[in-house]
């Protein structure tokens, strides 16, 4: 064992020198601060080390147990330093630095509230105190699960470094946002957005954003789903215009579920963003949207637009009275649902599926990461489909009345019909060949050339839709 100084400065700390017995046999050298600049209490120190090596070595002391105390002796701020970069290699992107410092506040607001200084003292009771605060507070479910889920992230982080023994915040569930949201959208509907455009263009200038500006970003909104933050983020870089399907790229940095999105639009909504465009530098961002103020700026355009419509009936009283009770272009309607800049993204996927489009691709634009999330969002809007989908099978696989008495109609080989097409043979254009009038069975029959997917694409209007679509009628396969 070796004591001394490291620097010849009044107050330097003395260290010590001195080897480990380890179990399997192998020794390691120690050098350890004293933290004292006393040769008396840097020697008492230097013997309680080598005595606690001496222990360990004959498992009287545990070594994890003994790294526990000391990692749970070092304060809340230590800790967090060591797990920031943590959270700088998860958040990337415009709002990287905003996002580490929400969740360290998060983190810090609850050891305030809890008096908690080191890691040793985190608890699960302390924890469920400061919910209870935070909905007392009027504080909505999804501000305690986005507190609650950094205060998670940094136990886990925690024990998995050893830091702890155990998570403690492991068994609290987070709080079902939609069991207490706060704020419900709707959709704007396709009527509503006619005016709106009306009244966006006349208004001008508004939240230093030009009236063609703001008319744009909405329908880019609508139709690619894309969100405030992602707008915001878009370039001249971000534009591809000249494409046979024109689209738009949001970079990985400004999307939410961090990934390169792909957000295709209409050739004549391409030609007006050229214009656009073409005023703008490479460098600077082409939608100028506010901070903060998104919300208010649509629906200052949207007061606008109700305006609009209410002076077109100025000369009617009882008609301007029956619009002076609708809900029609409010912000927000007497059920409490808003219309945020954010309800443009959901108008996106609502009208999309009010125009029969396919789940998945409705899952595809709006980018969600299960289908049941695109369901649950907008499955309310395709039952219409879905019941006229079950009508049409009920059709194909209704039962002729000729067979629903007997089960079978002579003179035909029930083996042969369609499910639900006709039986009537000579109407549907089958050869139906007698096999004799003593009753022996009818032979097989042979179909005309002409038969039109065994009568179900004339009756049903499957042909035409399939030639639009590219099919071959007489085949139901794609054409090459």
């Amino acid at each position: 064992m070796q004591i001394f100084k490291r620097s010849e400065k009044d107050g330097a700390p003395y260290y010590v020198r001195f080897y480990e017995q380890l179990p399997d046999g192998r020794s390691r050298e120690r050098l350890v601060s004293t933290k004292t600049a006393s040769h008396a209490t840097a020697k008492q120190i230097a013997s309680k080390l080598v005595s606690d090596a001496a222990l360990r070595f004959h498992g009287v002391i545990d070594p994890d147990q003994e790294r526990y105390q000391i990692e749970g002796g070092k304060s809340i701020e230590e800790q967090l330093l060591s797990f920031t970069p943590r959270l700088e290699m998860r958040y990337t992107g415009l709002k990287a630095k905003v996002n580490v410092a929400g969740q360290l506040n998060y983190i810090r607001g609850f050891a305030d509230f809890a008096k908690i200084e080191t890691i040793g003292e985190l608890n699960a009771v302390s924890m469920t105190r400061y919910i209870v605060h935070l909905s007392d507070q009027g504080k909505g479910a999804r501000t305690i699960g986005a507190m609650l889920g950094a205060c998670k992230h940094f136990s886990s982080w925690l024990r998995k470094h050893g830091k702890l023994r155990s998570d403690p915040f492991e068994t609290i569930e987070k709080p079902d946002p939609d069991s207490d949201r706060r704020l419900s959208r709707r959709m704007l509907l396709p009527t509503e957005w006619e005016w709106l455009v009306k009244a966006t263009l006349q208004a001008g200038d508004r939240f230093e954003m030009t009236a063609q500006e703001r008319c744009l970003v909405y329908r880019v909104a609508i139709q690619t789903g894309l969100r405030v933050g992602e707008l915001r983020s878009l370039t001249r870089g971000s534009f591809y215009l000249n494409e046979k399907s024109p689209y738009i790229k949001a970079e990985s940095g400004s999307t939410k579920n961090r990934q390169v999105a792909y957000q295709y639009i209409d050739s004549d909504l391409a030609n007006d963003l050229k214009a656009l465009i073409s005023t703008k530098l490479p460098t600077v961002t082409v939608f100028p949207l506010p901070q903060k103020e998104a919300a208010k700026m649509l629906q200052a355009d949207l007061l606008d637009a109700r305006g609009l419509w209410l002076k077109e009936v100025i000369q009617n009283p009882d008609e301007r009275a029956k619009r002076e009770q609708s809900d029609f272009l409010k912000a927000i309607n007497d059920s409490g649902a808003a219309l945020d800049f954010h309800a443009l993204r959901h108008t996106c996927g609502a009208w999309l599926a009010i125009r029969r489009t396919e789940p998945k691709v409705i899952q595809s634009v709006m980018r969600h990461s299960t289908i049941t999330l695109t369901l649950d969002t907008y499955g309310h809007l395709l039952e219409g489909a879905q019941a006229a989908a079950i009508n049409h099978a009920g059709d194909m696989t209704a039962v002729p009345d000729k067979l629903k008495a007997t089960g079978t109609e002579p003179g035909l080989d029930p083996v042969l019909i369609p499910c639900g097409v006709r039986t009537d043979a000579k109407t549907r254009g089958w050869d139906a060949k007698s096999g004799g009038s003593d009753g022996e069975s009818v032979k097989r029959h042979r179909p005309r050339k002409n038969l039109e997917f065994a009568g179900v694409s004339s009756e049903f209007g499957v042909k035409k839709e399939a030639e639009d679509m590219g099919f071959e009628p007489t085949t139901g396969f794609p054409a090459p």
